[in-house]
């Protein structure tokens, strides 16, 4: 979402910068039960982030656009999303931005034959 709202302010879209945050404003904090001070301060900060030069000179903009974010999915959760994103044309700007600034740590999910897997059974054979 910060990337997407940041993304419009590049452009030059701050109409469609200011509508998306104030859709989506009261998503943004009802998540985790409410507004805590920390989410009410990057709301607040990302707001003053009205033109293409707030870029530059904002210090959460700055801080957001330096960073690459982790995110750990399942393989078939990554499988999805690649999917998605590439299976539907109007979604190659928020594949641009994903691309740019998420890494996904993909793991390996855990079957229920690997959990067995390596322990000693009842009558102590391994993997019984």
């Amino acid at each position: 979402f910060l990337h997407c709202y940041l993304s419009l302010v590049a452009k030059d879209a701050t109409g469609l910068a200011t509508t998306l945050l104030s859709k989506f404003k009261r998503r943004l904090t009802d998540l985790a039960g409410g507004l805590s001070k920390t989410r009410a301060q990057e709301l607040g900060e990302l707001q003053a982030v009205a033109i293409k030069q707030h870029l530059t000179s904002n210090s959460l903009a700055r801080k957001l656009q330096a960073t690459k974010h982790t995110i750990r999915l399942s393989p078939y959760a990554h499988e999805l999303l690649l999917l998605y994103l590439h299976n539907n044309p109007g979604m190659m700007q928020l594949a641009a931005l994903v691309n740019q600034y998420l890494a996904f740590d993909v793991t390996k999910a855990a079957t229920h034959e690997d959990a067995g897997a390596g322990e000693e059974g009842p009558d102590g054979e391994e993997g019984a």
